[in-house]
């Protein structure tokens, strides 16, 4: 039985709403369908972005715990989404931090990643490609890339 994918991704969140608008206008989604999971008491709203198949489903539990998100807690770390390339990542970097977004970036010599962090907490990391001209290399004392030996 073959898996085809990652269908969605949920979060709980704490003020649906707001976390509706801040994937919208920040991250491009849309809203998808809405819905209330009277089993699970939760108020849940989809959402979809034209440039990916998988989904986002935010969350907001009646009797949820209101605590911000955390990694260091069991579960979820971060969601990381793919970007074309450098070029790219900056634009992103830079159309968030305009929306008053706190952005952190870190260039590896494997790929590139921006971080920032929903209304929530919630980890969201933008990030390029990993470079396969660069994979089982490392970065010596002086800061060069250096071939690891077997």
């Amino acid at each position: 039985m073959p898996l085809t994918g990652v269908d969605h991704l949920a979060f709980t969140v704490s003020d649906l709403d707001r976390s509706v608008e801040w994937y919208c206008a920040n991250l491009g989604f849309e809203p998808f369908v809405r819905y209330t999971n009277e089993q699970v008491g939760a108020e849940v709203q989809v959402l979809r972005h034209q440039d990916m198949p998988e989904r986002l489903s935010l969350r907001r539990f009646a009797a949820g715990d209101r605590e911000p998100f955390s990694e260091f807690r069991i579960g979820l770390d971060h969601i990381a989404l793919g970007v074309a390339d450098e070029s790219d990542l900056s634009e992103w970097q830079l159309k968030l931090e305009e929306a008053g977004v706190v952005c952190d970036r870190t260039d590896l010599p494997e790929l590139s990643i921006m971080v920032c962090r929903d209304p929530d907490n919630i980890q969201i990391e933008l990030c390029t490609t990993i470079r396969e001209d660069v994979i089982g290399t490392s970065i010596d004392e002086s800061g060069a890339l250096a071939v690891d030996e077997p």
